[in-house]
């Protein structure tokens, strides 16, 4: 309260931020929770923001999720090492835009599933950028 009135914070949480621009709806992917958190506490460290834990991220992120996207976590998604784990089908990481890395393309790069991200994570620094100046042109 200021002066007698009521004031909204504006502001969105860190978690809120993540789900917001770096989750989108894929139809034919899933995420586990565990990755979800992974990504969203790099993006935290990218961007000056302050992690919650991964217990916290998980309870909110859902929530989130569920009222952004329109589905729940589970707990039949297929985790790295092929066990069943809690996340979310239908939805994936979206591919950071080009400018993240300095380069001067600012066209967001083509979206993918959480196994081609795995695949790129592999590539070359070369071979990612050569990637993101072809998605680009």
């Amino acid at each position: 309260m200021i002066d007698g009135r009521i004031i909204e914070s504006t502001a969105k949480a860190p978690y809120e931020l993540f789900v917001e621009k770096e989750l989108i709806k894929i139809d034919s992917s899933a995420i586990t929770v565990t990755d979800a958190f992974h990504h969203y506490f790099t993006f935290c460290r990218l961007n000056t923001l302050a992690p919650l834990s991964r217990q916290e991220f998980a309870s909110l992120a859902a929530e989130v999720v569920r009222v952004a996207f329109g589905c729940g976590v589970r707990r039949d998604v297929r985790g790295r090492n092929g066990k069943q784990t809690a996340g979310w089908v239908g939805l994936g990481l979206r591919v950071p835009e080009a400018s993240v890395m300095g380069l001067s393309c600012t066209t967001p790069t083509s979206l993918r599933t959480t196994a081609e991200a795995d695949s790129a994570a592999k590539l070359s620094l070369e071979d990612l950028i050569d990637t993101i100046t072809v998605n680009c042109e």
